[in-house]
């Protein structure tokens, strides 16, 4: 952002997806080195406890590093947004002094661009200042507690946890506001906020509809195979009826030819005379 503001010419070329990447995986493994180089200096293995401790000579001294190291990634983009703000208004003043008509495209496309890196910048230093405020109490205990206390005293002793406690839940407090500042400060990020619950809720609805289609069609086919179960128990029951009417219809016409046969035969008398 400092390199968009101060020569966007330059951002084009290096402010690239490919060149944060790059940037990404060389951090990553700088601080990898930097961590295994670091370890077998500053920790050393407690055979009794069976685990690693820091070296007993360095304690006093990694109270110190440990809150350096934790402020300066904060502390770079502090600066980066105070270079931003004071870039901006060089901007503005310079805009002002040399525009002419002050209704053209080119000073509304800068206003506009000022406006929206202001907006951002300003949420940025929002944060930034955000995190200064909710930690230094608890960065400020932690050094305090470089001599633990040698006195019994219950009273200081549970004043002692309760003013950690309060520190460290200050300190959480920090990760909370800033999902709050981020909606107060930024407006792009309020309309991607509300378009990502909105696709969460239809995801939502999508997959309890499909659920309840996946269990309808799960019971229809168990339905349908106690209708045809009960179908195929009716034909079997139509078939037998079927065929013992058939049997009882071939019986009696059976019986019914015969007769006939008989009533037509001629009589021994006949014959006879």
């Amino acid at each position: 952002r400092c390199m968009a503001v101060h020569s966007p010419f330059l951002a084009k070329r290096f402010c690239t997806a490919q060149h944060a990447r790059f940037s990404v995986y060389v951090l990553v493994f700088l601080a990898f080195v930097l961590f295994s180089a670091t370890s077998p200096i500053l920790y050393t293995v407690d055979l009794n406890q069976q685990k690693c401790v820091i070296r007993g000579h360095l304690k006093k001294l990694i109270r110190y590093i440990k809150p350096a190291i934790f402020y300066f990634v904060p502390d770079i983009l502090l600066l980066a947004n105070l270079f931003v703000i004071y870039e901006l208004w060089l901007a503005t003043r310079l805009r002002k002094k040399t525009l002419t008509n002050p209704n053209n495209s080119i000073s509304l496309n800068a206003a506009n661009f000022n406006r929206k890196q202001r907006q951002l910048t300003i949420m940025l230093v929002t944060v930034s200042v955000s995190f200064y405020i909710f930690t230094t109490p608890a960065i400020i205990d932690y050094i305090a507690q470089v001599n633990p206390p040698q006195h019994h005293d219950v009273k200081k002793l549970k004043w002692r946890f309760l003013r950690i406690n309060v520190t460290v839940l200050i300190l959480q407090m920090n990760s909370v506001t800033n999902f709050i500042f981020y909606c107060l400060a930024g407006s792009k990020f309020r309309s991607a906020c509300l378009d990502t619950l909105k696709e969460g809720y239809d995801q939502l609805l999508y997959l309890w509809y499909r659920h309840i289609m996946n269990k309808k069609n799960y019971e229809k086919p168990s339905r349908y195979n106690a209708r045809l179960s009960g179908c195929r128990q009716l034909d079997t029951v139509d078939e037998n009826r079927k065929r013992i009417f058939g049997d009882r219809q071939r019986r009696s016409t059976s019986i019914i030819a015969n007769n006939n046969n008989s009533s037509k035969r001629p009589s021994r008398e006949t014959i006879l005379n």
